[in-house]
């Protein structure tokens, strides 16, 4: 999977605090229920992309999904607006809500698009039937985006 300043801009900085590994559960959470909305398998992460992500400071998950970016992209929006559609996040909420910080950037047949969980920043890419969904909630989220 090729780097992105975007994706790598996100992930400089240094340890998660205790409140950020409270949020890292909320991001985790985001991620599980919209891996399994759409679809995907999540899937062992390649040993090459977890040395990509800052030396471990960043949580990856990895999935595959089978269909192209169009039918990813319908899906994975469809979820989301029936996350938005149920009441605020509380106990009995499926998940955390995501705002989304940029649109989607393609570059090749590569696809990302950065969201907020809470403090949380997660980044999506799409790359050909794979997904890596990288979150690290120890970065100032307004300062980025």
């Amino acid at each position: 999977m090729r780097r992105s300043l975007l994706i790598l801009a996100m992930f400089f900085f240094a340890v998660l605090s205790t409140e950020a590994r409270a949020d890292d559960d909320r991001a985790l959470a985001f991620i599980a229920h919209m891996v399994r909305g759409i679809q995907a398998t999540a899937m062992e992460c390649p040993e090459a992309v977890l040395d990509e992500l800052s030396g471990g400071q960043v949580r990856a998950v990895c999935a595959e999904f089978d269909g192209d970016f169009t039918l990813f992209r319908k899906r994975w929006t469809l979820r989301l607006l029936l996350n938005a559609s149920l009441e605020t996040e509380s106990e009995t909420s499926p998940q955390p809500q995501a705002l989304a910080r940029t649109e989607w950037q393609s570059n090749a047949d590569v696809h990302e698009r950065v969201y907020s969980v809470g403090d949380t920043l997660v980044a999506v890419r799409f790359v050909g039937g794979e997904l890596l969904l990288a979150y690290r909630s120890d970065i100032d989220v307004e300062r980025l985006v």
